[in-house]
């Protein structure tokens, strides 16, 4: 069935919106995450365990946040996809297609992290000693552990590549566009640094929300046509 050229305007308005929406909603819960986020990282599985059994509800709640996150963070990055293809269509798809798989092995780690919230809580009766030990065993899993973080680096690749062909389409400037692979390594790297969690976050914040209101101030549901470099 034929569409309307009135039609495709309306979506077209409906897919900048909703895109650039993403593009800020998505590093504002990551941002909220970073804030909750009781300190550890998934190279310490006793201090893993400690913080899901020491601080649950915020533990909970934090990776919640994370998970969260990434469901938007994963349609943002088409968006940004779409803002670079014009001029760089090489970047937008190696950037897009690395990202998404990226986010693959970030949703296992959420995975992960929900399992240490239940091994963690103090009510469910289990053998806390037990429970501790299996933390530290699956986090020591080298079969578990490779292909799952070799699958995540994934992602700050496809960001860099992502920001390349931002940066040359005039989309962000540099310095934002690069902002964006390096926050996301911030997040990976600094559970267990809250002023660097913080901080990453708020640089995702910084790329992704330029972006993001870049989108929704131009008007006709498209951006300026880009100048390739």
């Amino acid at each position: 069935m034929a569409t309307s050229p009135a039609g495709n305007d309306r979506y077209a308005g409906a897919e900048r919106v909703g895109f650039g929406v993403l593009m800020i909603g998505a590093p504002i819960l990551m941002l909220g995450a970073a804030i909750l986020h009781p300190p550890h990282g998934i190279e310490n599985g006793m201090a893993y365990y400690a913080a899901s059994h020491d601080h649950p509800t915020q533990f909970y709640v934090a990776h919640t946040l994370f998970f969260l996150a990434a469901v938007l963070f994963v349609p943002a990055v088409v968006g940004l996809a779409r803002m670079v293809h014009p001029s760089h269509p090489k970047a937008a798809f190696w950037g897009c297609i690395l990202s998404l798989m990226g986010f693959v092995g970030y949703g296992a780690m959420d995975g992960m992290d929900y399992m240490a919230w239940v091994a963690g809580k103090p009510d469910p009766g289990l053998d806390q000693a037990a429970m501790q030990q299996y933390i530290v065993t699956a986090l020591s899993t080298l079969p578990i552990m490779i292909p799952v973080l070799l699958i995540f680096i994934l992602l700050p690749v496809g960001l860099c590549v992502l920001a390349v062909g931002l940066a040359r389409a005039h989309v962000l400037h540099p310095v934002l566009a690069a902002l964006m692979p390096l926050g996301m390594l911030g997040i990976a790297v600094g559970l267990a640094q809250p002023a660097l969690l913080v901080i990453s976050a708020a640089a995702l914040l910084a790329s992704f929300g330029t972006a993001g209101v870049k989108l929704l101030k131009t008007p006709a549901g498209m951006l300026p046509e880009p100048h390739p470099v």
